[in-house]
């Protein structure tokens, strides 16, 4: 009796790893996961993670964290994969700053400079939202420019809170510009020059993910200081504004839960007003 008793409790130990293998396997084979990678860069791009006591140049595919910075040179440029299997990809423009304050879902907070987002493949009910110090943009899925003074819509609609209190649906083919205390202005027709630019973009980051997908590895392209990447012992010498926002099923509501971060988008700009700090156009949800 003992020994069929143990024979049972080890067909149920096999079962119960191969159940879970199989999940792991599915998982993986799916690219149903969230994770955030570096795909391609351009000149000077550093990163810092919130443990390094200084920024180190980055490196082609290597991944990206949960409130890691990213800091872009002048005509230097930076594409990142993030969310559901990295088939999202934003890409930041010279002379950028920004933190991913989030992960899943998706939130990516502009400090400074401007940032390009392709959003695709997100989970039902999930939302991607970028925040600059004047305003939030949040989307399931679309295509579109943003940085403090200004954003871009280049496919379907962007959900826009501006730190002022306005919001408004920003559609297809159109901006709207964005004042320095966060008041929103009148919708103007997007060049087609900037979306020349656009499907420039959406080429180039297809041909990175392709590449990503086929385990494709490069080194380092340039950036300041080499290609040291050890971490320092120290803390980070600069504090993230990681701010959160609730997970909700609708983006108008998504919103509306933000009016704290709205709040405390105001008031960093008003800090920065008696600093006397002109500078900067930030962060996502």
């Amino acid at each position: 009796m003992k020994m069929l008793r143990l024979n049972a409790l080890w067909v149920v130990s096999f079962f119960a790893a191969l159940c879970l293998f199989l999940t792991v396997e599915a998982c993986h084979a799916s690219g149903s996961h969230t994770e955030a990678k570096v795909l391609s860069f351009e000149g000077n791009v550093q990163r810092k993670t919130p443990s390094w006591t200084q920024w180190k140049n980055v490196q082609k595919n290597e991944s990206l964290a949960r409130g890691d910075q990213i800091l872009t040179g002048p005509s230097s440029t930076c594409e990142i994969g993030v969310g559901e299997g990295t088939k999202s990809v934003v890409k930041l423009r010279a002379d950028s700053k920004a933190a991913l304050t989030s992960l899943d879902p998706v939130k990516i907070d502009l400090e400074s400079g401007k940032v390009l987002s392709w959003v695709r493949g997100m989970k039902p009910g999930s939302t991607f939202q970028v925040s600059t110090p004047t305003a939030i943009a949040a989307v399931r899925g679309t295509g579109w420019e943003q940085g403090a003074h200004a954003i871009k819509v280049f496919e379907a609609t962007v959900y826009l809170t501006g730190a002022g209190g306005q919001a408004s649906d920003v559609p297809e083919g159109k901006g709207l510009a964005i004042g320095d205390d966060g008041k929103l202005g009148a919708l103007f027709d997007v060049s087609n020059g900037d979306l020349d630019e656009w499907n420039e973009f959406k080429e180039k980051a297809t041909a990175d993910l392709e590449l990503t997908s086929h385990g494709a590895s490069g080194s380092a392209e340039g950036g300041f200081g080499g290609d040291n990447h050890d971490k320092g012992d120290g803390s980070s010498n600069e504090n993230l504004s990681v701010g959160s926002a609730g997970d909700t099923g609708d983006i108008k509501a998504l919103a509306a839960g933000e009016k704290n971060t709205d709040e405390a988008l105001s008031t960093s700009r008003k800090d920065k007003d008696a600093r006397g700090d002109n500078g900067g156009q930030s962060v996502v949800t």
